[in-house]
Order: C-alpha cells, then sequence, then structure tokens
C-alpha cells in the first residue's frame, strides 16, 4: 500500500488558505467585522517538552498565525489578532459548561492587550 507522511502541515498552501477562508465567511457575519479580534487557540504542551526536549509546536503555531494573517492581509483582511494555548483542564471546563461560562474562564485567565477589546466583543 502506498503511502505519504506528512510530518507538519502547518505550513502547507493550502491548510492556511482553508483556515483564512473559513475566517473571511466567519467575519462576514458580524455587522462590523473589521472591529472583531481574531482569536486563535491551540493546545498548550509543557514548557519541558519546547525548551528541553526542543518540541518545535509551540514555534510551528506561531509561525502558522502569522501565515493565516498574511493570508488574509493579501485580501486586505487587517483584523487584530492573539494567539493563546489552551491549559488541558479547558477541554474538562467547556464539555460541563455553557459558552458564557467558558468565555468567563477565558477572560480571567486572559492577560494581553487584546483583553479590553475581546471583553467588548463578547459581551
Amino acid at each position: 500500500m502506498q503511502h505519504t507522511v506528512i510530518p507538519s502541515w502547518y505550513q502547507r498552501e493550502g491548510y492556511i488558505k482553508s483556515m483564512a477562508n473559513l475566517i473571511e465567511k466567519a467575519l462576514k457575519k458580524f455587522d462590523r467585522p473589521e472591529k472583531v479580534v481574531i482569536f486563535f487557540t491551540a493546545h498548550g504542551v509543557p514548557l519541558a517538552y519546547v525548551e528541553e526536549a526542543g518540541d518545535p509546536y509551540k514555534a510551528e503555531m506561531e509561525e502558522c498565525v502569522d501565515l493565516i494573517i498574511e493570508e488574509l492581509e493579501k485580501r486586505k483582511i487587517t483584523n487584530a489578532y492573539t494567539l493563546a494555548y489552551q491549559l488541558p483542564v479547558i477541554a474538562i471546563f467547556v464539555i460541563n459548561l455553557d459558552l458564557q461560562k467558558w468565555l468567563d474562564f477565558i477572560l480571567a485567565k486572559m492577560s494581553n492587550p487584546f483583553q479590553k477589546r475581546f471583553e467588548e466583543l463578547v459581551k
């Protein structure tokens, strides 16, 4: 049986364009799409994996976001954006609680320049 191994797909053109397409489509649902902050999330990994074991995941996720943003900018979409890493507890939290409680939890954990703007958008 023939097969192809793709060790990483975060920078593949088809993936980047697909993600940009999804974001562009989602933004059209807002009255003022240019004001929406794009909130990327990625699974968190233990810091030791990145610092000690050399896991490329964090760098790949950051580059992936940069590539998606570059694709959006080619389409004249220049929204503010941020990348957050999920904690394992969030998966359990989301299963057990409603969306508003999940957003409240995320907002309580955020400490970046987009926090105030994000709070305005979700209320």
